[in-house]
């Protein structure tokens, strides 16, 4: 096992980067650090300027003065299949063999060749017949441009994860919750119950779509808005300002509605009364967890504890260090830092 890992976490405004180190049994927050996403580099999780992103890694890590090579890199796109399937008991080669032949039955893409799909799989449980498998899978064409950014930016490729599943790595003690990281243009939900996988949705609604309902709603050009998100209560974004509040209403719409479709369809799963039956908590991260008042809308709407996610306190950090304002961005890149300690 590696002594220290990076976790990186390319998103379409910014690339964050977090050093995480072995220290007795537990793990600490190192290092940490961000920069700007070049522009017309990055798009919906697609990358578009391989070059240009590796050269933002490489002046990160500089910046950071971090001599760590070993990195997990994390995805997050609509084009990644992550399934549960059940199958017969067997050996690991002959499982191997057997989800390689029946990939066709379970991604839902159309390929030529099995060569042409990159697919990991984790044994959640097993009884004495039959095991339960989560398949994660995509073509090739998706993740070789990430392997590209981090060859070129002089970094080791220990592990490509999901970045919302490495998540529960940051709240260990909270064995079911729902993480919702609100991003750029995307919106991710992920819910673990018992450290077991159970929902997982992305939403194409971001800050983005949030600034531009502010902009509208307060005639404001987009950095002014952005510094007003930051600045007021969500409520009182959403009442105050004399322009048209249609596009911030539906965005606060669509996102209450989404969060709560997900958990609504998660408790009827579980055959549950009540969401509190099999969720213990809600936790936000990214960038929108720091809107003030977020968390408190979320909480009226969904009926249980929602709080946003400080990974600087929870995992912990060296004494010297001083947290970020922004706390709850790192919380992806956190996580996938400890992921690659596992290794």
């Amino acid at each position: 096992m590696v002594k220290s890992c990076l976790g990186l976490d390319i998103g379409h405004a910014t690339i964050k980067l977090v050093e995480a180190q072995r220290k007795g049994k537990g793990v600490v927050i190192t290092r940490y650090g961000s920069i700007p996403t070049p522009e017309k580099s990055y798009l919906k999780s697609k990358i578009l300027n391989v070059d240009g992103i590796a050269q933002s890694v490489r002046t990160l890590v500089k910046n950071m003065g971090t001599t760590t090579k070993s990195v997990c890199l994390g995805l997050t796109s609509s084009e990644i299949v992550i399934k549960t399937i059940t199958m017969p008991n067997m050996q690991t080669k002959e499982l191997e063999q057997a989800l390689e032949f029946e990939l066709h039955d379970h991604v839902g893409f159309a390929y030529n060749s099995p060569k042409e799909v990159a697919f990991s799989y984790d044994v959640m449980h097993k009884d004495a017949t039959q095991q339960t498998i989560l398949l994660v899978a995509c073509k090739r064409e998706v993740i070789e441009p990430y392997m590209s950014i981090v060859d070129k930016a002089g970094l080791d490729l220990a592990i490509i994860d999901i970045q919302a599943l490495a998540l529960p790595r940051v709240s260990p003690q909270i064995r079911s919750s729902c993480f919702i990281d609100i991003g750029s243009l995307q919106t991710t939900i992920y819910i673990q119950q018992n450290d077991e996988f159970k929902v997982y949705r992305i939403l194409p609604l971001g800050m983005e779509h949030l600034i531009n309902g502010l902009s509208e709603a307060y005639s404001e050009q987009y950095a002014q808005s952005k510094a007003l998100l930051f600045k007021e209560d969500i409520s009182d974004l959403m009442t105050n300002g004399t322009g048209t509040k249609g596009t911030l209403r539906a965005f606060i719409g669509q996102l209450v509605g989404g969060v709560l479709q997900t958990l609504d369809f998660f408790r009827a799963q579980e055959r549950a009364s009540n969401i509190d039956e099999v969720l213990d908590s809600v936790c936000l991260v990214g960038g929108v967890a720091h809107v003030k008042g977020i968390d408190k809308l979320l909480n009226e709407e969904v009926d249980i504890s929602v709080e946003v996610l400080n990974p600087f306190t929870v995992v912990g950090c060296t004494p010297d260090m001083v947290a970020p304002l922004d706390y709850a961005t790192y919380a992806s890149a956190t996580g996938l830092a400890i992921r690659g300690l596992e290794q």
